[in-house]
């Protein structure tokens, strides 16, 4: 047997051993194709997508996805999930909005020609003849929660007039069933060394103090952004001082001036306003059953209908606030809204680059709320739903406190 002989029989069987590997390949890539899954893909399940602040004090912020913890029972649905890229937040610079990078998917309509959905997409649950392009849903024994993020067709206002031009934007929405023992109001610094902290820390901060899980959370009043004296106070006082008197978690959270026009949630599920929260009235308030008071907003929707404050000016200006940001500027004008339909039954809105007026028009006309009131926009504005986390672009910093469903 010559050499060339020899070496086609040696090769012989490495030949059949490649062709039988690139049989299983094959075979691997077929299966996975059917099945949706690749041998390099990333299967995200939306309880996957839980962003928190895993830095210390010093090294700013960082989101990073793990697995939720918390006891009870969570239905996770998803139409669509999408990855996020993590941020960072530098404290340093004193200047949030500097240092804030995301990543949008490309958007696309989600119609086909003859009016269909397409996609992920489908028809929303709470905002009649929208389209949700997203959707996240979380239970347990005693609360439920749908959100959703919605395609709306905003009319575009000129010198005050609805003219007939629409730009397309996105919003937030997220329906909550819940007994009103299930609604706190904390603030970061009672469940934190700091009063300025990332949602998904915020979150878990809470949640290993009490042992409670948090289904549902929403950035609540504004706040002050104090990067110096993170221990000191950061809720405004009507007066734009810092230094108002609040309930927060039905403790005084921060010490100081009377709020003369406090906005305070009750643990029977009402609502009140003007109230004075006063270190002179503060106790006696929590006693009778006051979990939190909003010292620095007031009602959009009172009653079931529009709220003029007596004083006119900003509220008022809220329902003619009929702004829409340019696309780059899509993720620093937002704006949040927290309505109430009765005690067992709560709304949130979020905007994705549009005035407080659209998502005011929608809670009074389209979702039949009726108390309102605003609360933080531009950054800070984010949405967290247990099983998935935050389900808005980026961990957002929370200024002081948030609105949450247990």
């Amino acid at each position: 047997m010559d050499e060339k002989q020899t070496a086609k029989k040696n090769f012989k069987p490495m030949i059949i051993a490649l062709s039988v590997l690139v049989v299983i390949v094959s075979a691997y890539f077929i299966t996975s194709s059917v099945l949706g899954k690749g041998l390099f893909s990333k299967d995200v399940s939306g309880a996957q997508l839980y962003a928190e602040d895993e830095a210390d004090d010093s090294q700013g912020i960082q989101a990073e996805s793990e697995e939720p913890s918390g006891s009870g029972s969570v239905i996770v649905e998803g139409d669509e999930t999408e990855e996020k890229d993590a941020e960072e937040i530098s404290e340093e610079s004193k200047d949030i909005t500097k240092n804030l990078s995301t990543t949008i998917s490309q958007e696309k309509e989600y119609k086909n020609d003859d009016g269909t959905l397409e996609g992920g997409a489908s028809a929303s649950r709470i905002i009649s003849g929208a389209v949700a392009t997203h959707r996240w849903t979380a239970s347990n024994v005693i609360s439920n929660v749908t959100a959703e993020r919605i395609a709306v067709n905003l009319n575009v206002y000129s010198d005050g007039t609805k003219t007939d031009k629409t730009v397309k934007r996105y919003l937030y929405a997220a329906v909550i069933n819940t007994k009103p023992s299930r609604i706190v109001v904390p603030a970061a610094s009672q469940f934190s060394n700091r009063n300025l902290e990332s949602m998904g820390k915020f979150v878990k901060g809470y949640e290993n103090q009490t042992k409670e899980d948090i289904l549902f959370a929403v950035n609540n009043e504004m706040c002050s952004r104090d990067y110096d004296n993170l221990q000191g106070n950061v809720f405004y006082n009507g007066n734009d001082s810092i230094t108002g008197t609040v309930i927060k978690n039905s403790k005084v959270a921060q010490e100081g001036e009377v709020c003369n026009e406090s906005l305070v949630i009750n643990k029977d599920g009402t609502w009140e306003y003007p109230v004075k929260v006063s270190m002179s009235t503060a106790n006696d308030l929590i006693n009778r059953g006051t979990i939190a008071s909003v010292s620095y907003t007031y009602p959009v929707i009172w009653g079931g209908k529009k709220y003029v404050h007596p004083e006119a000016g900003e509220n008022t200006g809220i329902w003619y606030d009929h702004y829409i940001a340019e696309d780059e500027d899509i993720l620093y004008d937002n704006r949040t809204i927290i309505g109430q339909i009765d005690s067992n039954k709560y709304i949130v809105l979020i905007s994705e680059g549009f005035g407080y007026a659209y998502l005011a028009e929608y809670m009074l006309n389209d979702l039949g709320v009726q108390n309102a009131y605003w609360g933080n926009g531009g950054i800070a504005a984010a949405m967290y739903v247990k099983g998935h986390g935050l389900i808005t672009p980026n961990n957002f910093i929370v200024h002081g406190d948030l609105f949450c469903v247990k």
